[in-house]
């Protein structure tokens, strides 16, 4: 773990590098979950769809280093619930793979699908794929995303390089928006946080 890791300028992120097994069990809670509510994505060559699973298995023992309580709902969560009870309040995992740490101009998103979880908070994560690092980039309120997020819809374009596909649609919110990560999940435990 670190603080500001390498190749990064965005200040105070912090990083993992997932562990065999922990990738191993992001795969395995990936397919049950894909057997239970199915997957309306298909997979394509490099598709990493259990991305998410592996965000929430590594944010899970980077809260607990804190001295934090917290459950991972994995087995019975299908889309649409809360991903974590962080002291007992229920946060949205959110990842995404990029190629290189993230810079300052980044930016985060949720699908509109999930933009009324029944969540307190969203954290986002950002899969570094060729060096299996995962960035913790930061959390916000559901409520003050949704107040400072832009809706981008279908067809329309995030950036050059990144135009929304047919059927989806996406809020959007700068990196810089987002309070990092420690400060966000040491705010559910103040007390208690190390």
């Amino acid at each position: 773990m670190s603080q500001t890791g390498p190749g990064c300028p965005v200040k105070d992120l912090v990083y993992l590098n997932p562990s065999e097994s922990e990738i191993g069990r992001a795969i395995a809670l990936r397919c049950r979950r894909d057997q239970l509510y199915g997957n309306r994505f298909q997979e394509r060559k490099g598709d990493m769809r259990h991305l998410g699973e592996l965000a929430e298995i590594c944010l899970v023992r980077h809260i607990e280093s804190l001295g934090l309580e917290v459950e991972h709902l994995d087995e019975d969560t299908a889309a649409g619930k809360p991903d974590l009870l962080i002291e007992g309040y229920p946060v949205g995992v959110k990842a995404v793979k990029r190629k290189g740490p993230i810079l300052s101009h980044y930016s985060m998103q949720i699908t509109k699908a999930h933009a009324h979880e029944p969540v307190d908070s969203f954290f986002f994560c950002s899969y570094e794929y060729p060096l299996n690092r995962l960035w913790l980039v930061g959390g916000i309120s559901r409520l003050r995303f949704m107040r400072e997020a832009v809706f981008v819809g279908e067809g329309e374009a995030v950036h050059s390089a990144y135009r929304i596909r047919p059927g989806h649609s996406i809020y959007n919110i700068n990196v810089m928006q987002l309070i990092p990560p420690r400060a966000f999940l040491c705010g559910f435990g103040r007390a208690r946080c190390a």
